[in-house]
């Protein structure tokens, strides 16, 4: 699925571009197509990687505490 609980994807994460920025979304359409069983797995990566309180804030309905993604954030580790 890619970009799990943000509103945008980023692509070529390999890039020397760093700019941009994604911000937290719900997890509404994610339910929904795991409830018809379109996959089995689902991992949540670069949410973590900024916010590693994202389940946590998901689960108690606190998505407006989640800190934006940025591509600068897949240099370092939170």
């Amino acid at each position: 699925m890619g970009s799990v609980g943000l509103d945008s994807d980023f692509t070529g994460e390999g890039s020397m571009d760093l700019s941009g920025t994604s911000n937290p979304t719900g997890i509404d359409g994610l339910l929904e197509r795991l409830n018809n069983e379109e996959f089995d797995l689902v991992a949540i990566g670069r949410a973590l990687l900024v916010d590693p309180n994202w389940v946590n804030k998901i689960k108690e309905q606190k998505e407006d505490e989640i800190a934006p993604f940025n591509k600068e954030a897949l240099t370092s580790l939170s």
